[in-house]
């Protein structure tokens, strides 16, 4: 979808389970998927053009995470899933990186010794960046291609560093439900503060089925009209022609036993208005009472 909104483009059409992890260099969406293979919980990479498309096995054998340096070299992340899920994790799924140093297709594995495990990897300018928890909670660590020169960039102590992604320049990261931004140039993360709108969905308006929530009902004098308290709202409508109609006392009113009086011309209403229940006499054509009644 566009990033500044809009109808979303299905992409894949497997029937198994799939999921983007990356921009190629050439713009093609590369996705994860099960497609083709015998355990639902194995997937490899596929490449998918942006407008959709037939997929394009990409032969880099199982695989959660992928990532492309300025220069064509390629980081590859198996069994990469979200750490703090599987906090301290050091069994055989514990996550791996590899490395194609040179764009020739050729992956091998760095930080065998790490003695953690690994997630969501990256690459900022000639560095391999990823989550790891091998010193206790989860933060963010950088080496070179070759596996070497290992750096710790972020210090959280309590909640682990979650979700990095970045633009080629900057990492943006998610811990204890706060947003960050990290610049690898001063390995000082810069919380980002987000105000978000609430859309108020139970506030809004919606339409409801008036016969389930029918609470009385008069008829017209003539007959010709019925008059209807539903959801604590006073309604008239007529048998046949014009729409249906509801006598207005104010927002957050309750009205009740809406009826005609004997004349069939003013319709009046058991409203609590002014916080205490009083009668709403409406003269004909009115859409606001004309005259308010106390019942003390």
């Amino acid at each position: 979808m566009p990033s500044e909104g809009g109808p979303a483009t299905r992409l894949t059409h497997t029937g198994a389970i799939a999921g983007a992890r990356a921009w190629r260099p050439d713009g093609s969406v590369i996705v994860t998927s099960s497609h083709e293979q015998p355990f639902w919980r194995q997937s490899e990479m596929y490449a998918v053009p942006a407008t959709g498309g037939w997929l394009d096995r990409l032969g880099w054998g199982p695989a959660t995470d992928v990532a492309w340096s300025a220069d064509g070299k390629v980081v590859l992340g198996r069994h990469t899933t979200d750490p703090a899920r599987w906090k301290r994790y050091r069994g055989g799924l514990a996550g791996q990186l590899w490395v194609d140093r040179d764009g020739s297709g050729t992956f091998r594995r760095i930080l065998k010794d790490l003695g953690g495990n690994i997630g969501s990897p990256l690459w900022v300018g000639s560095r391999v960046y990823f989550i790891s928890d091998h010193e206790g909670v989860g933060n963010i660590y950088s080496c070179r291609a070759t596996g070497t020169d290992v750096r710790r960039h972020t210090s959280h102590g309590d909640f682990y560093a979650r979700f990095p992604q970045t633009d080629g320049e900057t990492i943006v990261y998610h811990a204890g439900a706060k947003l960050y931004r990290l610049d690898p140039a001063t390995d000082a993360p810069e919380q980002i503060h987000v105000e978000l709108h609430s859309p108020r969905a139970q506030r809004q308006r919606r339409l409801v089925n008036a016969a389930s929530h029918l609470q009385g009902y008069h008829v017209h004098p003539a007959g010709h009209s019925v008059a209807l308290e539903v959801r604590g709202q006073a309604h008239t409508m007529p048998l046949w022609e014009r729409a249906s109609r509801r006598w207005d006392s104010g927002e957050s009113v309750r009205s009740r036993h809406g009826q005609w009086l004997a004349g069939g011309t003013r319709f009046v209403t058991i409203t609590d208005a002014d916080g205490e229940d009083g009668i709403d006499v409406f003269d004909d054509g009115a859409t606001t009472p004309t005259k308010r009644l106390s019942l003390d």
